[in-house]
């Protein structure tokens, strides 16, 4: 695909990103240079392509969950002695560094919070000048028009938290048209109340899994499912149990965020008709397309940190925690350091690592990403 919009100088990799307290703009490129080569190949692909970014973003997810998985049970599967030795938790954490850098720092960083996505920020306030009629009141003039700012670059896409609040007015009403859901129901909503504690109401919620499961409903087994996944990952049943909370604790919230949503989206569909109107058809190609990919960047942002809740304890606790106790025996003055995140291990931990692991960890690695 030809690039029709973007100065070519914006398609490169970007040496510097706002926020970038790791300092992964410097240190990727350097552990990893193969990345700038893909970074600049996927810009031409997917910079002006809306469609073609989703679908990259929905098998970077899909990769990066599957090679996350596998990680986790090579690492598991070690028996516990050289599980924890040094050697091999570095191992392991050079395995997710490389992934997060492929998979996720690409769609979370280079395109969300790069270049590409200021200019198409900056496309969007100056459209949206052309949008408001002039008048004489400056302050009112500039208020409309960021108004409209705010309404595009919030965008009408439904995040984690709003997808939640959605889903659980849809089971609510699911379960007000079943007369066993309701008797249920309405124990949950007393236990609620009542302040009662959380395995008594962790065994209504039980209850209720079981009679969706027995009745085969598919319309609530589908908006549990996310859950139901989320279990099967975590080992535990908090993240059901938590929806199922806070479907009952918090309706009447929700069904304030749902028409807060449903008024955005109007907003936006107004704004859009609008820009019909006002704006030229090159204008307004670049104006639908300016707000598709912003949307399309704060989407996909979520999607990716849909694995947070498995890759950060992972990679925090399991992984960084461990190195970590090595390394303070026989460094006591490691104690004075902050462990940042991600990036512990090339900030920190290496100046503390053996010869041979130091190398490993700041030599080039010119190997491509293996599923």
């Amino acid at each position: 695909m030809s690039i029709k919009y973007i100065p070519e100088e914006l398609l490169k990799m970007p040496k510097t990103l706002p926020n970038d307290i790791e300092n992964f703009c410097y240190y990727y490129p350097m552990k990893y240079p193969n990345i700038v080569a893909e970074f600049e190949k996927q810009t031409l692909l997917l910079a002006e392509d809306p469609a073609a970014y989703r679908a990259y973003g929905d098998r970077q997810h899909i990769e990066m969950e599957a090679m996350l998985n596998k990680i986790m049970k090579e690492h598991y599967a070690l028996p516990e002695e050289k599980r924890y030795m040094l050697e091999n938790l570095v191992k392991t954490e050079q395995k997710l560094s490389k992934m997060f850098c492929f998979k996720f720092w690409i769609v979370n960083y280079l395109f969300a919070d790069g270049p590409i996505h200021d200019f198409y920020v900056t496309k969007i306030r100056e459209f949206a000048r052309k949008l408001v009629d002039p008048q004489e009141d400056t302050v009112e003039y500039e208020a409309d028009i960021k108004g409209i700012e705010h309404d595009l670059l919030q965008t009408d896409y439904a995040d984690i938290y709003l997808k939640n609040a959605l889903s659980s007015l849809k089971l609510i009403k699911i379960l007000q048209k079943d007369a066993a859901y309701n008797q249920i129901s309405e124990k949950i909503q007393f236990l609620l109340k009542q302040g009662v504690p959380k395995e008594e109401l962790h065994k209504e919620y039980e209850k209720l899994i079981s009679l969706i499961e027995k009745q085969k409903d598919t319309d609530a087994l589908n908006i549990l499912s996310d859950r139901m996944n989320q279990v099967k990952m975590r080992k535990s049943k908090l993240p059901l149990y938590t929806f199922i909370t806070q479907v009952f604790e918090f309706y009447e919230e929700n069904i304030l965020l749902k028409n807060r949503y449903d008024n955005l989206k109007t907003r936006i569909e107004n704004i859009l008709d609008t820009a019909k109107q006002k704006l030229s058809g090159e204008e307004y190609a670049l104006f639908a397309l300016s707000y598709e990919q912003a949307k399309n960047f704060s989407m996909y942002k979520d999607v990716m940190g849909r694995l947070d809740h498995v890759l950060l304890p992972f990679w925090f606790d399991e992984i960084n925690g461990n190195i970590y106790k090595i390394l303070i025996n026989h460094h006591p003055s490691l104690s004075s350091y902050p462990c940042i995140g991600q990036a512990a291990l090339f900030i920190i931990f290496v100046w503390f690592l053996p010869p041979k692991l130091k190398n490993y960890v700041m030599t080039p690695d010119l190997t491509p990403l293996k599923d």
